[in-house]
């Protein structure tokens, strides 16, 4: 947030291909907590780059770039050998995702929700 406001994030932006694989080998890595610190890395990703627009694609926001990637990073939190603390953070993260403005596509959102929802059964 502390970035967000002080316009200090804007050099984060240089470096979001490799802050989106970091997350992303966090988040499906071996051990729960490391899962837990990449999917709450992810979340503070999306919060901060959500409203950064695409230089290339004039009206688009740049995460929409990592939209694989990042349903990619949440997709194992909702396997149903995952413990519950795992599942509630990606279901937070999901929820921003969701909620952000970037996936505009009816298709995309319904994704992340099959997702969501698939792990109740």
């Amino acid at each position: 947030r502390q970035l967000k406001n002080s316009g200090q994030g804007d050099s984060l932006v240089l470096y979001l291909l490799e802050l989106v694989r970091t997350v992303f080998m966090a988040s499906t890595g071996p051990v729960n907590q490391l899962k837990i610190s990449g999917l709450h890395a992810l979340k503070e990703v999306i919060n901060l780059f959500a409203d950064v627009p695409d230089p290339d694609y004039t009206g688009h926001a740049l995460l929409e770039q990592y939209q694989a990637q990042i349903s990619a990073a949440l997709r194992p939190a909702f396997a149903p050998d995952t413990p519950p603390d795992v599942t509630a953070k990606a279901c937070q993260v999901c929820s921003m995702w969701m909620s952000c403005g970037v996936c505009r596509s009816l298709s995309d959102l319904r994704h992340i929700q099959t997702l969501m929802v698939s792990s109740l059964s």
